[in-house]
């Protein structure tokens, strides 16, 4: 049984908007105590961009930062989430792309 490319291109459109509330929220977390995982969103961000190119998809981007940069975040916002992903990085449990 294939997987309907049209499902996930529709399934698609949803994440990108649901991604974009969670790099607002890990950009406007607390950096003492921290609610949002960087990392997560990273990963997300990571698995969006794979699965797009693995069904074919041309995308103006090819890694996280120039995801940002493309969807109108600044070089300031990208540089405070790698920020806060490095540092959630030495402590997260799960895996990291």
């Amino acid at each position: 049984m294939g997987i309907d490319t049209n499902k996930l291109k529709y399934i698609f459109r949803f994440m990108e908007e649901y991604l974009w509330t969670c790099i607002d929220e890990v950009l406007n977390d607390s950096e003492s105590e921290p609610e949002y995982s960087a990392v997560a969103v990273n990963n997300l961000i990571k698995c969006y961009i794979d699965i797009e190119c693995a069904m074919g998809e041309n995308l103006p981007y090819n890694d996280v930062k120039s995801y940002f940069l493309f969807d109108g975040y600044t070089k300031e916002d990208y540089d405070l989430f790698e920020k806060k992903r490095l540092k959630e990085s030495k402590y997260y449990k799960d895996i990291q792309y």
